[in-house]
């Protein structure tokens, strides 16, 4: 594991540490996932965010760069009606510098949200992508899925985690 990587780790639990124990979320919407419909309404995500490409990208290997993706609320009641989730649309678009080439990612992705807690929430997201690299101009598609998570610190912002392939990402969600 490199000290990059053990430096990126160690800030993202301090960030999620500081969010955790402010108090700065708003006691508008609910608090439980077994409160179906209890989690804020929104009609448009957009998280910036710093992308991790480590999946070998046709043998250019890890990169970084900058992305953003854009949510749109689908159901504010999600797939299953017992509990406290929603379901959205998720565009996305990143750029991710490698040692030898640049790629530009572009996933679309169903994202299923889970609200645990009025400050922290969780999804799940299959979708497809397409990916183009600038060096060769060579274009595939390829599965793009994801678990992540957000730590709300209002009801407008939340620090957002996503695992999955082919990258990670680092950002912040703003709701409208």
């Amino acid at each position: 594991m490199s000290l990059c990587t053990l430096r990126l780790g160690a800030l993202a639990s301090g960030v999620l540490a500081a969010a955790l124990t402010t108090g700065t979320a708003s006691a508008q919407r609910g608090g439980s996932i077994t409160q179906p419909g209890a989690h804020l309404h929104y009609a448009l995500e957009v998280e910036p965010h710093m992308a991790f490409g480590f999946a070998h990208y046709r043998g250019y290997g890890a990169g970084v760069g900058p992305g953003v993706r854009v949510t749109f609320p689908l159901s504010h009641e999600g797939l299953v009606p017992e509990i406290n989730n929603s379901v959205g649309i998720g565009l996305g678009l990143d750029l991710l510098f490698h040692d030898s080439s640049n790629t530009m990612q572009l996933p679309v992705v169903m994202q299923w949200n889970f609200h645990f807690h009025k400050r922290f929430s969780a999804f799940f997201e299959p979708g497809l992508g397409f990916g183009y690299t600038f060096s060769d101009g060579r274009a595939r598609l390829f599965p793009a899925v994801a678990i992540g998570m957000r730590v709300h610190f209002s009801d407008k912002q939340a620090l957002v985690l996503r695992l999955g392939y082919p990258a990670a990402a680092l950002g912040l969600s703003f709701f409208f």
